[in-house]
């Protein structure tokens, strides 16, 4: 247990000592063995069962065609050594995007319309990105090769 203690920060302080090693369909136990019906997993455990095959075989599935497809812009914009680029796109998410939706959407619909502010604000920033990636893309393909 304090082995996995430290690995914690101090927000993620634990109500309770158990460390959980594995689970099986509405159980799981803990690393000294220790069989527990659980009763606080959520989303897909809480109806499915821990293991549950049909999940297992469908995620297998996925990992064996694609892992990860992350849209990630600012990354790629620093892999190519544009900088610049990636500085604006973080300035116009945050400052262009993020606050004024913000303050808009709270205006406009109250609690509801906050919880929409990042859905609206990625879209956004999705279409925003691919103009300034064909910008960039553009320019490194008409630059001649040192």
């Amino acid at each position: 247990v304090e082995e996995y203690q430290r690995y914690l920060i101090p927000a993620l302080a634990k109500a309770t000592d158990l460390v959980i090693d594995h689970g099986d369909g509405p159980y799981m136990w803990d690393v000294t063995g220790q069989k527990y019906l659980d009763f606080v997993s959520g989303i897909a455990v809480n109806a499915l069962g821990h293991g549950n095959q049909a999940v297992r075989d469908a995620i297998h599935e996925q990992v064996d065609r694609l892992i990860n497809g992350s849209f990630n812009m600012v990354n790629f914009m620093q892999a190519v050594g544009r900088g610049g680029p990636s500085f604006w796109l973080c300035v116009i998410r945050q400052l262009a995007l993020n606050i004024p939706i913000l303050f808009l959407m709270n205006a406009l619909f109250g609690m509801t319309g906050i919880i929409w502010t990042q859905a609206i604000a990625d879209i956004l920033n999705v279409i925003i990105s691919y103009i300034i990636y064909a910008r960039v893309l553009r320019n490194i393909l008409s630059t001649p090769a040192a």
